[in-house]
């Protein structure tokens, strides 16, 4: 699980950095950076999906 959940973390990061470095429009990169979690969403297993949910 831990794995899954560096892997969710530093993946939009280094996009984010990467589009950032080469100068392109914040709003751009920020849409890719969400379409891209939301792709990476359907490929984490329930486990981490639920991680860190409370019933509140």
């Amino acid at each position: 699980m831990a794995g899954q959940i560096n892997w969710i973390h530093t993946a939009p990061l280094s996009r984010i950095a990467d589009g950032m470095i080469k100068a392109r429009p914040a709003g751009e990169v920020s849409r890719e950076a969400l379409g891209l979690l939301a792709e990476m969403e359907g490929l984490l297993g329930e486990p981490v999906l639920n991680y860190a949910v409370s019933d509140a």
